[in-house]
């Protein structure tokens, strides 16, 4: 039975949707098992739609069917096409399917099993949400706040938190929160007692899926007053209790600030990744003019930018992805284009044999830019897993790294910092830490790889040197900054929560470290700008010395 008009439209639609693996082996008769091409539930005929490969030698094809909790598989139909309708089916139940070629001499090996949910798509459930990088086992925090973070689940709008304290039946879970994220601070607790959770993830057709694997949690036992916080010998931190949102702005509202840097004058260049363009700000806060982006004096757009720095000479660098990657220099007064350099760098061949053939075919892909005290430009190649070190015009100087996850390989390196020695930092994002390099390129130390919180990360996502010389480095899932010895890679202390206080639902507020990516120090101020992209605002933090003024 071949398939029609719009059923055709929508089976072929679904090709995208393979599941299962492959298999390649040939049966006594020389035939091969068909592969399987798409395999789903069209609503609209109630019936399970079905596509596979093409079989040189075979004169039909053999479709084999088994309903969960049956034995065998059993054969349910024979075509000579390459597509059939299982109209028999009952909704709510889910089948297996196997489909074997034959031909002249016999019938070929099967196919690899295809499972189907005979359910429309919007009635489907979400699977079951996975906990992030933390052992469902015991979590100990800091304070009396549960902090409880997982990884998004295919087609969920939100997740039901459930809790249930220790010493309660087992199966007594309640409904704590609905949240859109994949993240909650429960605050309703208690200092020193145990907690379980579970969740929900739920479609936006309001059907919740399987319950996560239980969590439990531990808090801290109570603890005295604790004195304002210190951050390093001689500093402290103080929120500014105030946010640069940029709502209503005339020209564009600030949207996804990803990346900042700052002036020797003290001016902060913000880099928004959905506007896309440049915030430039006065010391002070004031928005002065926007780069990069249309009708404001720029040459050319940004499309899709990523990173930001800014040369010896003041020009403001930003890398951004188009067809090509490239690197575009803009002066900062105008917006006017001054340079563009296209990073089209080739990878090495060992570089290639680690990455899927997928990856192999992908083009490099700048995603960071900084500069070395000599001038040389130093850019992240995220697809390559390699740092590259360009002179005039983008010619390739030299590159390190690797793909891998072994010290001065990486995964998907995102960020850098270059700090006035000339040492390297790089956010090895995938590999949840950030390694640090000399100039040429060797490897020192690593920072990140902590069995704890404090010290490691989840989610590193931006870079910069603090006013004690610290490198802070920012983690998007923790919601915190952490700064670390800058010739050690040593912990040192943390910013964010400087007040411990969380709104109702979990909420922080605007102020507060909530998502940090790009960071910028203010030179001869001691402020810290944080850009929040999910909350679409910049943070300030104050670092003054020990012996000022406490913060309010």
């Amino acid at each position: 039975m071949r398939l029609r008009g719009a059923v055709r439209t929508t089976f072929v639609r679904a090709a995208a949707l393979i599941i299962c693996s492959f298999a390649g082996a040939s049966g006594a008769a020389g035939l091969e098992a068909p592969r399987w091409v798409a395999q789903r539930f069209i609503a609209e005929r109630s019936a399970v739609g079905l596509a596979w490969t093409a079989v040189p030698g075979a004169t039909k094809y053999l479709i084999l069917r088994r309903a969960e909790g049956e034995g065998e598989a059993r054969q349910i139909a024979a075509t000579p096409g390459l597509q059939f309708l299982d109209t028999a089916v009952a909704r709510g139940v889910r089948y297996r399917y196997a489909v074997r070629a034959e031909g002249a001499g016999g019938t070929g090996p099967l196919s690899a099993e295809a499972e189907v949910l005979a359910q429309a798509p919007e009635l489907v459930p979400p699977p079951p949400p996975r906990w992030t990088d933390l052992d469902p086992g015991t979590d100990v925090t800091e304070g009396a706040v549960a902090r409880l973070l997982w990884a998004s689940a295919p087609g969920a709008v939100s997740y039901n938190v459930y809790r249930r304290s220790a010493g309660e039946p087992a199966g007594e879970f309640q409904l704590r929160a609905n949240v859109r994220e994949s993240r909650f601070a429960d605050t309703d607790v208690s200092a020193g007692a145990r907690y379980e959770y579970r969740l929900g993830a739920v479609s936006k057709t309001g059907v919740e899926g399987q319950f996560s694997e239980v969590r439990a949690v531990v808090l801290a036992a109570p603890a005295a007053a604790r004195p304002a916080r210190e951050a390093g010998p001689g500093l402290r931190v103080r929120p500014s209790r105030e946010a640069f949102v940029l709502r209503g702005d005339p020209r564009q509202p600030l949207k996804a600030p990803v990346d900042l840097v700052a002036g020797d004058d003290g001016t902060i260049f913000v880099l928004d990744n959905q506007v896309p363009g440049v915030f430039v700000f006065a010391p002070g806060g004031a928005l002065l003019r926007v780069l990069g982006g249309p009708g404001v004096g720029a040459e050319r757009p940004l499309r899709q930018p990523y990173g930001i720095a800014l040369d010896a000479q003041g020009r403001v660098w930003v890398t951004d992805r188009r067809e090509r990657s490239v690197i575009v220099a803009f002066d900062p007064a105008t917006g006017r284009v001054l340079e563009t350099v296209t990073f089209d760098a080739p990878a090495r061949p060992e570089a290639l044999e680690r990455l899927t053939p997928r990856a192999r075919g992908e083009r490099p892909f700048a995603l960071d830019v900084d500069f070395l005290p000599g001038g040389e430009m130093v850019v992240t190649d995220n697809t390559f897993g390699r740092v590259c070190v360009l002179g005039r015009g983008g010619a390739l100087v030299r590159e390190f790294g690797l793909p891998g996850d072994k010290p001065g390989e990486f995964n998907r390196p995102s960020k850098l910092a270059v700090d006035p020695e000339g040492k390297i930092f790089v956010l090895d994002a995938q590999n949840r830490r950030v390694q640090a390099f000399d100039g040429a390129g060797s490897f020192l130390f690593e920072i990140g790889r902590s069995p704890t919180m404090v010290g490691g990360f989840i989610g590193p996502s931006g870079i910069a040197w603090g006013a004690d010389g610290s490198v802070l480095v920012a983690d998007s899932p923790m919601a915190t900054i952490q700064a670390f010895d800058r010739g050690t890679g040593a912990y040192r202390y943390h910013v964010g929560r400087e007040d411990g206080a969380v709104a109702a639902g979990g909420m922080r507020p605007l102020w507060d470290v909530v998502t940090p990516a790009g960071l910028a120090f203010e030179p001869g101020t001691g402020r810290l700008w944080i850009g929040m992209p999910m909350a679409h605002a910049l943070s300030v933090r104050e670092f003054l010395p020990a012996s000022g003024a406490a913060p309010p």
